[in-house]
């Protein structure tokens, strides 16, 4: 394959990781949503960071 076509492949493949992935993103804020309302209810056991950090 000539060098600017292999250019052009790799800079499309670049590219392609670059695109939102609207489905995904609505995923990710239910999941968001649902930590943050545990954390505030209490409901979520949390660590401190010198506990996390020592594992």
């Amino acid at each position: 394959m000539p060098p600017n076509e292999k250019t052009l492949l790799i800079d499309g493949l670049l590219a392609s990781f670059d695109e939102p992935d609207l489905n995904l993103d609505a995923i990710w804020k239910t999941e968001i949503d649902k930590r943050v309302s545990a954390y505030i209810s209490g409901k979520l056991k949390t660590v401190p960071y010198t506990g996390f950090q020592d594992k």
